[in-house]
């Protein structure tokens, strides 16, 4: 029998700046090192294939994406590296989630100043609506920052007890 309680979203997130100034070092190093090589000694190529396989696995990092999984009370995230390799990296059922809001809401605030651990698998696009998911369990109360779809929020609304989703004002 197929669950009709199944939702998938995939996002691509925005690389960050510090892994964006990461690429860019390691391709001039990159670059120097080739051309010194060329030039000065061959003996510079060795750090130049280093230097390329670091820039080969910086670039595999910022093309990420993540993938959202409803399905069975439970919500997983699947981390995408380099549209090749894919990482479970989150799995929580929804019995332990303690708030499912956005992430200006004052619900949110309450944790927010609270030593929360927060994993971002959104889009950190800021014209986006991330919300953010709080999740009780054997550790502690961890926090999760997410972009999930509208047929996701639907979804959430239906399997989530009351009170516990609380959706964006739509003006």
């Amino acid at each position: 029998m197929v669950s009709e309680r199944y939702c998938e979203y995939l996002i691509q997130q925005k690389p960050t700046p510090a892994n964006m100034a990461r690429v860019i070092v390691l391709v001039v190093l990159t670059l120097g090192c080739v051309i010194a090589g060329l030039t000065i000694s061959q003996w510079i190529c060795i750090p130049a294939v280093l230097f390329g396989v670091l820039l080969w696995f910086a670039i595999q990092k910022i093309r990420q994406e993540f993938e959202y999984l409803l399905l069975d009370h439970e919500l997983s995230v699947d981390a995408i590296y380099g549209h090749s390799r894919r990482k479970k990296i989150m799995n929580c059922p929804l019995k332990k989630v303690v708030l499912f809001a956005p992430e200006n809401s004052s619900e949110y605030g309450t944790y927010r100043h609270q030593n929360l651990v927060l994993h971002d698998f959104s889009t950190r696009n800021p014209e986006d609506t991330h919300y953010a998911m709080v999740c009780k369990n054997e550790s502690g109360t961890i926090g999760f920052r997410l972009t999930p779809n509208a047929e996701m929020l639907e979804l959430l609304d239906y399997e989530l007890p009351r009170g516990i989703l609380i959706k964006e004002n739509i003006s």
